[in-house]
């Protein structure tokens, strides 16, 4: 084993105790997540090494390849951005106080309409951004209501990130394999349209069996003050991200960067929001708290996987894994992407496993078999995506006591017939 793959490894294994022991950098107020940080020095020393050299660096980078991180990372902060934005005005804890007051007085009703919301909700933002909005109302609703919280988590993370599946905007996995294969829109839906179906019937069914006995339990009247809209800021900001899923599903009949229009769409909502609180004279309270919010950790974790399997790329070890795995079906391939996500992260095992697929050299539906492992092994353990560790971190810091273990027992009755199901319908099509 050369000195560069086991750097490589040493670093993963660092990260992987980073996010089970929640390593932190703690200097006053200021708190820094360190699950990025080893990828990030390991991808320095691939670079001062001359491991990956600067030929490299500009063909991942600054090339016009669909393979290039930075676009992948304007996409999906663009659209975080937007949806972080949309939250900070109160529209998704508007929707949830709605279903809440609706049927406040009978928890199976309230937790059939929640899972639904978030399945809506999700299927036109994203997975991360409603776990990281809705967690923190789901905590302080349960609270007043005197109710146990967890049926409610559950439901939200399992919902987010099986739906997710359904537009490839709905995480930053489905974004880089269609964006490296060139799937289009409509493409990309029309195939995963029946796999997330079933997905989330299956999820949804097995949520509810597991928690049908605390679902009997009747609400009290919770204590919430209705939620003002702020109706201009809020009516900017939904035609903002409309107009930019809009262009993304039509970015390559109108020849324009898939890239493109979500950033401006962002760039321009923000803009305008800005100057109106400015003209009206109020605080940027919404508008700062909104760009605190935003997940920038993910731009050197991203930066730095791509690194990291660009190295594995040049060293030949991707291209004797894809020589391996020539002959794999959808299941083979699936099942071992699902496994990976939860030893390597979703984002830099979608990197790898993608990197292996352009080896193989025609992806078809192996392509779709690595989404739905991506999206699916988030909810294993919370080591399989970044919305497991922001999952965890909200409900500690709620009060709400939710283990590893107990993550990891909920997230297996869940995720594996899940799995099975979703690829049984993807090879069935």
């Amino acid at each position: 084993m050369s000195p560069s793959l086991i750097i490589i490894v040493v670093s993963i294994i660092l990260m992987i105790l980073s996010i089970l022991f929640k390593w932190e950098l703690k200097i006053k107020k200021f708190h820094l997540k360190l699950y990025f940080l080893f990828p990030f020095l390991c991808a320095l020393f691939l670079i001062f090494s001359g491991v990956v050299g600067t030929e490299s660096l500009k063909n991942l980078f600054f090339s016009n390849s669909e393979m290039n991180s930075l676009k992948i990372l304007a996409i999906f902060l663009s659209f975080s951005g937007l949806s972080i934005l949309i939250d900070e005005l109160g529209f998704f804890k508007f929707l949830a106080q709605k279903i809440v007051k609706k049927y406040k007085r009978n928890q199976t009703t309230l937790f059939v309409s929640f899972s639904i919301l978030v399945a809506i909700l999700t299927i036109f933002t994203s997975n991360d951004i409603l776990i990281l909005t809705l967690t923190p109302f789901i905590c302080h609703f349960a609270k007043h209501a005197k109710i146990n919280p967890i049926p409610y988590v559950i439901t939200e993370f399992v919902m987010a990130n099986v739906w997710s599946m359904f537009f490839f905007i709905g995480n930053p996995t489905n974004i880089y394999v269609s964006t490296v294969f060139k799937i289009p829109f409509s493409e990309y839906t029309s195939t995963m349209f029946l796999p997330t179906i079933f997905a989330g019937i299956t999820a949804f069914s097995l949520t509810f069996l597991i928690f049908k006995k605390h679902l009997k339990k009747r609400l009290d009247n919770p204590d919430e003050k209705p939620i003002k809209l702020a109706n201009f800021p809020l009516v900017v900001s939904l035609i903002s991200l409309i107009t930019a899923i809009i262009f993304v599903a039509f970015s390559q009949p109108l020849n324009i960067p898939v890239w493109f229009a979500p950033l401006i769409c962002c760039f321009s909502a923000y803009s305008i929001v800005f100057f109106y609180l400015l003209i009206k004279r109020k605080n940027f309270k919404t508008l700062t708290a909104s760009i605190k919010k935003l997940p920038l950790e993910i731009i050197p974790f991203l930066l730095s996987m791509s690194i990291l399997v660009e190295a594995l790329k040049t060293s030949g070890v991707i291209e004797r894994l894809a020589q391996v795995l020539q002959n794999s079906d959808i299941f083979t391939f699936g099942i071992l992407a699902f496994l990976s996500g939860n030893i390597f992260n979703n984002i830099p095992m979608t990197m790898l496993f993608t990197n292996l697929l352009s080896f193989i050299g025609a992806p078809g539906k192996l392509a779709y078999s690595l989404i739905i492992a991506s999206n699916i092994c988030a909810f294993l353990t919370p080591i399989g995506a970044l919305a497991g560790i922001m999952f965890i971190n909200i409900l500690k810091h709620n009060g709400i006591k939710f283990s590893f273990k107990r993550f990891f027992i909920y997230g297996a009755i869940i995720s594996l017939p899940t799995l099975f199901v979703s690829l049984l319908v993807l090879y069935l099509i």
